[in-house]
């Protein structure tokens, strides 16, 4: 529709994946090197996680295409929803060999012998599934027995598991432990920085043929960073969209404003996945809910029966999600009051600083409530998602993403990281802050103590985007998977137990009683009812079981 008027051979931002657009970024680049030197090291496995959008396609097809046929073997598993024995019928069919026996001992041997004539012949043999976090463990077991296939001084098949961060929390499960150990080469693949984003929209608009001047301009392209955070598949939405939008007012480039319109208008077709208004409600109301639902735990049991519960406004995935709108401007009444010059000192500290500066200082401030003094400090320009999480581990640290209202934001009650917009302008910047008493938020924007601010006055600053840093005081991993056994489980039972379920019995076995303990928590607290053990729920339930919290005033713990 648009592609004539703006001098375009064809569509520049399709979803449809097209070899022709192919851009790789500087996080495709890295990702794409570790990939390979795993492959041509032959270390065994290798491990490639992101979230959906992130580009892990591109980053395995830039790394297939330069995979010598003639030196290498190749097989995909696309469909990891499988049995063991399905699985291994698939490897072996992908491999060409005979996949019709029903004995895993017959397939091994096949498949053994396939390795060891290929690895006699001088090539590699590399098997890809995407998809992993979908592999149910006990066939995840089965692809650890794959690994045995070696000889003295060669492993004869390179395994590469791709997926959704999910599978990174998977493999950390006690039952799981063997394989990961085997994993010696990881890479968390993270969304595209703001250079980038805007390298790869003049990228895509060379390739469909544009021949013009700039087609969207410097404050269009920063708030389809804003609203995509980066993410491809999302710049993909918004700038097919703006363009639309660009057709139909007739004009020949892109402005902020018609990206602004983009976002409203995809909003309206694009059902929320959560309730914006369920958190509401006083904190007075929560408790008597929890203690309502602890209480039917502990006096009259357990039903089997659930309620289908609204959903709540929860975004703590590093998936992002369409971001609220927010004001161009806050408005300030003249004769300005206290408040008012807390907000002018806020926006003056923001305009002084660059982001990186003012990141760097959020970040330090964060560290400093939860008494940490890092072990490595993080370089200026860090701030890559991936990268931010593996920093944090280093000192101790969980980090979060989260995509959505700010209110949501503060909810956890941690000290967080807000990416700020400054009002009137093109600039943004980043606050350390936290949730505060009577609708306040204490904001931390460079002195000593922070200054208290109201919800209303911050959200003009708020672009829908922050970093929570938080403890895993009893080091939880990702527990989703019925019938999980360990003493990662037993700790889990423990806190719940602590955090009201006293009737809830300490057995290691992440069983039906659990989960419903877990599911009845989350309803109670109001979060995503998945009966699963993910950030959200474990922040919730350290609070909820009294482990200590960090604070923002006075620098330290509470």
């Amino acid at each position: 529709m648009y592609t004539e008027y703006f001098g375009l051979k064809e569509k520049p931002f399709a979803i449809t994946p097209n070899p022709a657009f192919l851009f790789l970024s500087k996080n495709h680049k890295d990702a794409f090197a570790h990939l390979l030197y795993g492959i041509q090291q032959r270390v065994g496995f290798i491990e490639l996680t992101g979230e959906v959008g992130t580009g892990k396609t591109t980053v395995l097809r830039t790394l297939l295409n330069q995979l010598d046929t003639e030196d290498y073997r190749l097989a995909f598993i696309f469909n990891p929803s499988l049995s063991a024995l399905e699985l291994l019928q698939s490897i072996n069919r992908e491999f060409g060999l005979s996949a019709e026996s029903t004995s895993a001992a017959d397939l091994h041997a096949e498949l053994n012998r396939f390795l060891l004539e290929e690895n006699r012949a001088g090539r590699t043999v590399v098997l890809v599934i995407d998809e992993a976090q979908n592999l149910r463990p006990e066939v995840l077991e089965q692809i650890r027995l794959l690994s045995n296939l070696e000889t003295e001084t060669d492993k004869l098949i390179q395994i590469l598991l791709v997926g959704q961060p999910e599978l990174a929390a998977m493999l950390e499960a006690p039952n799981l432990r063997q394989l990961s150990q085997r994993i010696t080469v990881r890479y968390r693949l993270g969304p595209m920085d703001a250079s980038d984003t805007g390298t790869y929209i003049r990228h895509r608009l060379d390739i469909a043929g544009y021949k013009g001047g700039e087609l969207f301009s410097p404050r269009a392209v920063k708030r389809i960073y804003r609203y995509s955070g980066g993410f491809p598949r999302l710049i993909n939405v918004i700038c097919d969209r703006s363009l639309l939008i660009g057709y139909s007012e007739k004009q020949r480039s892109v402005a902020g404003a018609m990206v602004s319109r983009a976002e409203r208008e995809m909003k309206r077709t694009i059902p929320r996945q959560v309730n914006s208004t369920a958190w509401h409600y006083p904190a007075g109301a929560i408790l008597l809910i929890l203690l309502l639902v602890l209480a039917g735990w502990n006096l009259f049991g357990h039903s089997n029966e659930s309620t289908p519960a609204e959903p709540r406004d929860v975004a703590i995935v590093n998936v992002p999600a369409a971001s609220a709108s927010v004001p161009d401007r806050v408005q300030v009444r003249e004769g300005a009051t206290v408040s008012d010059k807390r907000l002018d000192r806020v926006r003056a500290w923001l305009e002084q600083k660059t982001e990186a500066e003012s990141f760097q200082t959020a970040l330090r401030q964060v560290t400093d409530a939860w008494e940490v003094d890092p072990a490595t400090p993080l370089p200026e320009n860090g701030r890559d998602a991936g990268f931010l999480e593996r920093w944090a581990a280093e000192q101790g640290l969980q980090l979060t993403v989260f995509k959505g209202r700010l209110e949501g934001f503060l909810r956890y009650e941690v000290p967080g990281i807000a990416e700020c917009l400054i009002p009137g302008t093109s600039d943004q910047g980043f606050l350390a802050m936290e949730k505060s008493s009577g609708g306040e938020i204490l904001v931390q924007a460079g002195s000593d103590k922070p200054e208290r601010m109201q919800l209303t006055t911050m959200q003009g600053f708020w672009s829908g985007r922050g970093y929570l840093l938080w403890k895993n005081h009893e080091k939880l991993p990702y527990i989703s998977q019925r019938g999980v056994e360990g003493d990662s489980v037993s700790r889990l039972q423990q806190l719940l137990q602590k955090a009201g379920f006293k009737g809830l019995e300490v057995t290691g076995q992440f069983d039906d009683r659990t989960i419903r303990a877990v599911t009845d928590f989350q309803r109670a607290v109001g979060i995503s009812q998945d009966g699963q053990v993910g950030p959200q729920t474990m922040m919730f339930l350290y609070r909820a079981a009294g482990y200590p919290a960090a604070r923002l005033v006075m620098g330290g713990r509470a």
